[in-house]
């Protein structure tokens, strides 16, 4: 199997990710202002995400080229769209506001001149092929529209962040933390890309996809456990767990795809030397990066577990542990028949 076909398979399931989030959100509160702008942001991602698969899997340069500009076009939306959200997620939340107006008129003409500029061929000016896919080329102002897109998400985090200075703040702070998180995530892999092209360095490799897929896990947790949006959504966590743990293991299954190729990339080189520093990368970074991520979740899923402490003598003998089990079993039995015994005395006698 071509390398191609891997690393396009994480952009698709980011895609299906963020356009199941935006979805579900938006059937929660189809007239909701602030539903409606999260969907807005989901489905700006879902088409960068689904025109980055295309650019990895497509063999002829024109339609590469269409799908390049459609990623810029539809992440030039968010330069407007990211800080309306968080603008309206503010006032919604009682949150004061100044200015607000013009702050947003101003971001979409930003966004608006990034558009017109990417339409006539001056953000992109075109694609090359490489081993793995096609990657853009910078246009004459590109750099326009980096600074645009930083411009927009560091004043939206920035402005989300100090917000929760004023109202209930503890509460605040509890239903925004993960979606911040995700943002700031999000933004810190999309500069990456950036400055990537700024440097020169073309490798066919994209991170946003992978910011994005932890926005949409963060985004998810949030809406779960601290009703985000104001939604009420019931999931067991068993289930959650799962999910999750899953994400965490694909995200970084790709991420160190995605480091070998960088690396090889910018060394010029595919040696054993360079497979060696690779497998090393894997070993000391990314294999402990996973188990901590698995920590994390274990402490927020179950708190209780994670502070339980065993003697390794009580442990290792399995007999003492099936006994306990088997009483306590037996005890929620016995708990059980003298419950129905009582509750069919009381329907004998007053029923």
């Amino acid at each position: 199997m071509q390398i191609k076909y891997l690393l396009s398979a994480l952009p698709l399931i980011s895609c299906s990710l963020v356009a199941a989030l935006g979805v579900f959100v938006l059937a929660q509160n189809k007239r909701g202002r602030i539903n409606y702008l999260f969907a807005a942001l989901c489905l700006c991602l879902c088409v960068y995400n689904f025109g980055a698969f295309l650019m990895y899997i497509l063999k002829d340069a024109a339609a590469a080229a269409a799908a390049s500009t459609a990623c810029i076009l539809f992440t030039a939306f968010l330069i407007g769209l990211l800080p309306h959200f968080i603008f309206a997620f503010v006032s919604h939340n009682g949150g004061l506001q100044k200015f607000t107006a013009f702050k947003l008129s101003f971001f979409y003409a930003a966004a608006a001149l990034i558009i017109i500029l990417t339409l006539n061929g001056f953000i992109v000016s075109g694609v090359t092929l490489t081993p793995t896919g096609f990657i853009s080329l910078n246009g004459p102002y590109f750099i326009l529209y980096a600074a645009a897109m930083a411009f927009s998400g560091f004043y939206s985090i920035l402005y989300l962040y100090y917000s929760q200075s004023g109202g209930d703040a503890d509460d605040y702070k509890v239903k925004i933390r993960h979606i911040l998180l995700g943002i700031l995530i999000s933004f810190l892999f999309g500069i990456f890309d950036i400055l990537k092209k700024i440097a020169g360095i073309f490798t066919e490799v994209s991170t946003l996809e992978y910011g994005i897929i932890v926005f949409c896990a963060l985004s998810a947790y949030a809406i779960v456990k601290h009703k985000f949006l104001h939604i009420e959504f019931a999931v067991k966590k068993g289930v959650l767990y799962s999910i999750l743990m899953i994400l965490v293991a694909l995200t970084v299954l790709s991420v160190a795809v995605a480091a070998e190729q960088i690396t090889q990339n910018w060394l010029d080189s595919s040696s054993f030397s360079i497979n060696l520093l690779n497998a090393l990368l894997v070993g000391f970074f990314f294999d402990p990066v996973k188990d901590w991520l698995q920590r994390i979740l274990n402490k927020y899923f179950f708190p209780r577990l994670t502070n339980i402490k065993l003697d390794d003598t009580l442990i290792k003998n399995k007999a003492v542990l099936e006994c306990i089990a088997g009483e306590k079993i037996d005890e929620l039995k016995l708990l059980k028949a003298n419950i129905e015994r009582i509750i069919t005395d009381y329907e004998k006698n007053h029923l």
